[in-house]
């Protein structure tokens, strides 16, 4: 059987099955509630719309514009099986969005002088060059060029607060899979892995990237996010649910990249997909392991950030914004204008979907062809800052789907109706202020 059958074969049998009538199931109400600026309604009814459908069952997405929040809804349920309904308040799990709220906080480090995007990561951490990564810089890291998409020797979540010497092992232990800087493969894990443990060595306190974050970034700017879920907060997140087997067979079977990418990690135990997956023991477990709460309360900044869309699109305002928040600078101009120069781009070497990154941040387009720094996480979680429009989205869903990069349609509807009704609120706004 050729490559091109194997797809068509499974679509047909997704497609069968996806059809076949099933058992009715209790229909809950589409509640949908929030805040939206008047010209924004239609981003409001297509959230609306996603609820009402299927396609949604408890998620939020805020948007704001110049510093202003004109967006922030919320919808569905935080546990289906209680009725638990989303609330104001409620948090998710961001996933890989989590990487671009650490791409931040090292932009702040960079900027005071702690770390240097071009040095050696091992000028700061000696031990970390040896097996051949002497030459790998931070900005490769950050980049997914440093070629270090995998441990050999697999680790649990659980050893980041148990056993963190048989981490750094692991770490000392690797080397890179293809020259450092040559090529770019998403990082999933070992760029939460190896960063945070750098930015603890770093760090003139020594805390752990959850406490720099929460004292020089989340409380001084009021922003409703963290780099883990704090045990005295469980009851206000959203227990995640997996998609639907038959659901995701039918989202993979039409896009060809993410079927070629799940058939390497489920035929060839020997594809970097399977390495990168199997580097941590909790990956390769139904993504329902990450409903409990002790996994949850570990920090790693490649997936366990967690707060509220409002919180992640405020946080991106500041970059948005050209580094500015209310008034005061938090980054350099500089350093936020770099962050929209493409490093690398195409197609990632890992995964096979296009990915393209700079300092850290994936770079996108928005619907008006301009450039946007951004990042995409596991189950269709996004987050985007628009400096073009002083532009900032989150969003984030705890009914998560095969998506990983930005490209979930509930996303995408809900960004293309946030900018195609963007300039009727820009022109109200200019009229108001001329009056």
């Amino acid at each position: 059987m050729t490559f091109i059958q194997v797809p068509v074969l499974v679509l047909l049998i997704a497609l069968l099955f996806y059809y076949i009538p099933k058992i009715p199931e209790p229909k809950l109400l589409p509640i949908v509630e929030g805040f939206f600026q008047p010209e924004f309604m239609e981003v409001a009814l297509v959230f609306r719309r996603n609820m009402e459908s299927g396609k949604e069952q408890g998620a939020s997405f805020a948007v704001y514009h110049d510093g202003d929040i004109v967006v922030d809804m919320w919808a569905g349920y935080a546990d289906r099986d209680s009725m638990r309904r989303w609330r104001n308040e409620t948090t998710t799990l961001a996933f890989g969005c989590t990487k671009g709220v650490m791409a931040f906080l090292v932009a702040i480090m960079v900027e005071r002088g702690l770390l240097n995007y071009s040095k050696p990561v091992a000028d700061y951490w000696q031990d970390f060059g040896v097996n051949g990564k002497g030459e790998i810089t931070l900005e490769m890291l950050l980049n997914h060029q440093a070629g270090l998409p995998y441990l050999k020797e697999a680790i649990s979540l659980r050893d980041l607060e148990s056993d963190i010497q048989h981490v750094d092992k692991s770490i000392f232990s690797q080397s890179p899979v293809w020259k450092p800087g040559t090529l770019h493969g998403y990082h999933e894990w070992t760029f939460g892995i190896i960063l945070d443990r750098l930015i603890q060595k770093q760090d003139p306190k020594h805390r752990t990237v959850s406490e720099i974050f929460q004292e020089e970034i989340a409380k001084p700017l009021d922003v409703e996010f963290d780099m883990h879920l704090k045990s005295g907060d469980v009851h206000k997140t959203a227990r995640i649910y997996q998609p639907p087997v038959l659901q995701s067979i039918l989202q993979a079977g039409t896009n060809l990249p993410y079927l070629k990418m799940y058939i390497k990690s489920f035929f060839s135990s020997d594809s970097l997909v399977s390495k990168v997956w199997n580097s941590v023991k909790e990956s390769v477990l139904p993504v329902l392991v990450f409903n409990d709460p002790e996994i949850r309360e570990i920090s790693l900044s490649s997936y366990s950030g967690t707060g509220t869309s409002r919180g992640l699109a405020k946080l991106f305002s500041v970059l948005a914004n050209s580094g500015l928040y209310e008034g005061n600078r938090i980054l350099r101009r500089e350093t936020t204008d770099k962050m929209k120069e493409l490093a690398n781009g195409d197609t990632c070497f890992i995964t096979g979907l296009p990915k393209k990154f700079s300092l850290g941040m994936q770079v996108f387009t928005n619907p008006y062809g301009e450039t946007t720094f951004c990042h995409a996480g596991y189950g269709g979680q996004m987050v985007v800052a628009d400096p073009s429009n002083k532009l900032s989205i989150a969003y984030l869903t705890s009914y998560l789907s095969i998506y990983r990069n930005g490209d979930d349609p509930r996303f995408l509807d809900l960004q293309r109706a946030v900018y195609s009704n963007l300039q009727k609120y820009i022109e109200r706004r200019k009229k108001m202020t001329e009056v």
